[in-house]
């Protein structure tokens, strides 16, 4: 099959051209040129560029569409409201009027942060979603738009995205840890972190199966907090001379509200393709083995 991915330059896009390139023509959509080996056809496009976009769908005419480009950065949406529904909404609805003759499945990228994070249990996709913040709010929106293109759609809700190919919070915490040695880290925000190469392992079961259509959690399994996961990345990293201090989220004053709570359940997915998502913890100690190779 022949499958367009956008943001195909970061964490995810990166990661899914390792996991699909063997059995599909990948075509990657990105602004930020990398190499793939020849694994990928990389395509050089702005989906805001409509011109320039619909030039390069004529050109690939895909059967899968996965759509991971995003503006993600929670405190810059909140900032700039505009540039996040740009990003976010405006880009879905062009990318999704210019593909749509070619009727491809769309499988959209989504996140956590669409619920306020009030519930006590983990989050399921029949959840009535209430964001919190901007970036949240044009997420939802972009759910919205796909929900109501008319295409076959499975919309992938997933959160704390970690990767070899892009910034995350893993990678800051070894980062600020050669510079310093305190960290204040909040302890009030649960959620699953969740390592890009088993969510693109994960997409690659939907794309295989048949008739799979609507909202999936995917996420490692497990749950924990900001702090919690700090002190386990230095102590899994052997990092000792690191302290991480306990805070609380409204000591940090930041523009974005986040939600206390944004645990997902993944038992949906796991019926469906009778398979368990591996524990965070385990594939925490997977990316840092790869992350020290680098």
């Amino acid at each position: 099959m022949k499958i367009l991915i956008t943001g195909i330059s970061g964490m995810l896009g990166s990661d899914l051209a390792k996991v699909l390139s063997g059995s599909h023509l990948l075509f990657g959509l990105g602004r930020k040129k990398r190499s793939f080996g020849g694994k990928v056809q990389y395509v050089s496009c702005d989906l805001l560029d409509t011109a320039h976009l619909e030039k390069c769908v004529k050109r690939i005419s895909p059967d899968i569409v996965i759509h991971s480009a995003a503006k993600t950065q929670v405190d810059d949406c909140e900032l700039d409201p505009y540039e996040a529904y740009l990003g976010n909404v405006l880009a879905t609805q062009f990318l999704i009027k210019t593909v749509k003759p070619y009727r491809p499945r769309f499988i959209y990228i989504s996140t956590d942060y669409v619920f306020d994070g009030k519930k006590r249990g983990p989050y399921l996709e029949t959840d009535v979603p209430a964001p919190l913040n901007v970036y949240g709010a044009t997420k939802l929106l972009g759910e919205d738009v796909v929900r109501g293109s008319g295409l076959p759609y499975v919309i992938v809700r997933t959160s704390w995205l970690y990767g070899l190919n892009g910034p995350n919070f893993v990678a800051t915490i070894l980062k600020i840890s050669r510079e310093k040695n305190v960290l204040k880290v909040v302890t009030d925000q649960q959620g699953c972190p969740t390592y890009t190469k088993d969510l693109a392992e994960a997409i690659e079961k939907i794309i295989n199966a048949k008739n799979v259509f609507g909202i999936f959690n995917v996420t490692n399994s497990g749950a924990t907090n900001w702090n919690a996961y700090a002190k386990l990345i230095l102590s899994e990293s052997g990092v000792n001379h690191t302290k991480v201090l306990n805070i609380k989220t409204n000591d940090l004053d930041r523009p974005a509200l986040r939600p206390r709570n944004s645990v997902l359940s993944n038992v949906k997915f796991e019926k469906r393709f009778g398979c368990k998502i591996r524990n965070w913890r385990l594939a925490l100690r997977d990316y840092l083995k790869e992350f020290q190779k680098k």
